[in-house]
C-alpha cells in the first residue's frame, strides 16, 4: 500500500498520476531535489522514485507517460 505523504496527496495528483497506478509500479516517494545525484535541473521539476517488481510493465508505464506528457525528462537509477 502506498504511503500517504504531502507529495502523494498534492504533487502526484497535480501531475495527473493516479495512486493505484503508482502503487502498481512500486512508487516509493516524490522529491523536489536529489543532491546525491549531482544533477541540476531548473526549479520546476519533481523526482518520482520507484522500485518496480516487473521491469517490463514499468518500462511500458514510462513509455506511456512519455507519450502522455512532454514533461518527462528522464529516468535514472
Amino acid at each position: 500500500m502506498l504511503k500517504t505523504t504531502i507529495s502523494t496527496v498534492f504533487m502526484n495528483r497535480t501531475l495527473g498520476l493516479q495512486k493505484e497506478v503508482l502503487d502498481k509500479h512500486g512508487f516509493i516517494n516524490s522529491f523536489l531535489q536529489d543532491q546525491s545525484a549531482g544533477i541540476e535541473y531548473n526549479k520546476d521539476f519533481v523526482i518520482l522514485a520507484f522500485r518496480p517488481s516487473n521491469q517490463t510493465e514499468f518500462q511500458q508505464f514510462v513509455n506511456s507517460e512519455t507519450r502522455r506528457t512532454q514533461s518527462l525528462i528522464r529516468h535514472y537509477s
